[in-house]
């Protein structure tokens, strides 16, 4: 699990992905179900784009709600570990995720009121 925070990726993370053999391509390249190449390896989030066959270049994590994509990555893992649990679907396989909250955005004034 690689946890990261920012819009920019530094040399060690650059590094561990590369010597992964993970495809990299200005960004971690997911499918629709955020798998990488190696289909034991999932990511989600701002330093992840769907891969070129999708054709969705534009279409990043990092313009989408947060919690979605943890909601949906957490839709598409939990079924590994609890079989009982339903898989989505593989017709989905080739479309791109439906994403429908809004990314919120909000920043503090120097005079601590919060904006959204």
């Amino acid at each position: 699990l690689v946890s990261l925070h920012g819009t920019v990726i530094d040399t060690d993370t650059f590094q561990a992905i590369n010597n992964s053999c993970l495809v990299f391509d200005g960004r971690l390249v997911i499918d629709s179900f955020c798998r990488t190449n190696d289909p034991v390896i999932y990511a989600a989030g701002p330093l992840t784009k769907y891969k070129r066959a999708l054709y969705c270049d534009d279409f990043t994590h990092q313009i989408y709600c947060s919690k979605e994509i943890g909601e949906r990555l957490a839709h598409i893992i939990l079924p590994i570990f609890d079989p009982s649990l339903p898989h989505l679907d593989e017709v989905e396989k080739y479309e791109l995720p439906k994403y429908v909250k809004p990314k919120l955005v909000s920043a503090k004034t120097s005079g601590g009121l919060q904006l959204s």
